[in-house]
Order: C-alpha cells, then sequence, then structure tokens
C-alpha cells in the first residue's frame, strides 16, 4: 500500500484464521511498535475498537481491514509530519494485553 504519492511503499501483512480476529502487520518499512501511533507491542496495527466495533464473523477482509490500514498509514504518515496521532483513537493505557482487537483510526 502506498497511502500518498509522496510516501514509502509499506508491505503488509494479514493473518487471520476462520473464526478467528484478524491482526495486520507492517513487513516494511520498519516501524517500531509504540501506543502512540497505535501499534500494539506484538507489532500489529490497532485498527478498530471491540467495545464500538466488536468482531464480527461476517466481516469481510475487503470491507475492513485493508480501509481501516490504509486508513492508519494516512494518519502514520501525518503523524511523522506533525508529531501527534490525529485519527481517532482510543487509550493505550492497557497495553500490556496481548489482546489487540480495538478499532482506533
Amino acid at each position: 500500500m502506498k497511502p500518498t504519492d509522496d510516501s514509502p511503499i509499506y508491505r503488509l501483512r494479514l493473518e487471520y484464521s476462520v473464526w478467528g480476529k484478524p491482526a495486520m502487520y507492517i513487513e516494511e518499512p520498519e516501524i517500531i511498535p509504540s501506543a502512540l501511533i497505535h501499534i500494539y507491542k506484538e507489532g500489529n496495527l490497532c485498527l478498530y475498537y471491540p467495545k464500538e466495533t466488536p468482531w464480527k464473523d461476517h466481516f469481510h477482509m475487503k470491507d475492513t481491514m485493508l480501509p481501516w490500514t490504509a486508513e492508519w498509514l494516512v494518519f502514520y504518515e501525518l503523524y511523522k509530519l506533525y508529531g501527534v496521532w490525529l485519527g481517532k483513537s482510543a487509550s493505550h493505557e492497557d497495553q500490556e494485553k496481548s489482546e489487540s482487537d480495538g478499532r482506533l483510526s
């Protein structure tokens, strides 16, 4: 994915299993996980917030994970410019948990 003309091409990896929750990772370029940019310590992107949008088995990747990732990348590019996350977000105070299913961007 390439969110803007001036951004790098991001190589992504989507992991999911039947009846499981998907997880999106950025393979390249390397991005250090941080709650400030909504990446869990495991390296997967924080794309949706389960209290507002719990993952449903009938969701399609083309309607959820792919556009949510594109949106996340735009906000990441803006973060690099301005140093603040401009997308919708929820607190990452519980960053220590391994659960990684909060829609935030």
